[in-house]
C-alpha cells in the first residue's frame, strides 16, 4: 500500500477499516478533524505578527463565529488553505503509515 489514497477513495478503505461501526468511524474523523485543526492553528499561530494576534484574541474572546475566524484566517494569511491541505496530507499519511505498520 502506497502513502496516497486515490482521489475519491474513503481513507477507511484505505485503512482498512470499512468494516468499523459507523459511530466508530465517526469519532475517528473527529479526532483526525482535531490534529488537523490542531497542527494549522499552531502553525499560523507562530506566523503571527502582535496586531493579527491581538485581532484573532479578540475574535476568540467574543465567541465569534467559524466562519468570522475562517475569514480573518484567509485575509491575514493568503497560506491559509495551502496549510490546511498541507496538514491534511500529513495526517493522511501518517495514518496510512500507521496502517501499514499493522
Amino acid at each position: 500500500m502506497d502513502n496516497q489514497t486515490q482521489p475519491g477513495q474513503n481513507i477507511f478503505t484505505t485503512l482498512g477499516l470499512n468494516n468499523l461501526p459507523e459511530e466508530k468511524k465517526a469519532e475517528l474523523l473527529n479526532k483526525m478533524t482535531d490534529l488537523v485543526e490542531t497542527r494549522v492553528m499552531t502553525r499560523i499561530v507562530d506566523e503571527m505578527n502582535e496586531d493579527q494576534k491581538k485581532g484573532f484574541d479578540k475574535l476568540v474572546e467574543s465567541n465569534a463565529k467559524p466562519e468570522e475566524i475562517n475569514q480573518f484566517l484567509q485575509d491575514n494569511f493568503p497560506n491559509f488553505l495551502n496549510i490546511f491541505e498541507e496538514e491534511t496530507n500529513r495526517v493522511r499519511s501518517e495514518m496510512l503509515s500507521m496502517g501499514e505498520a499493522k
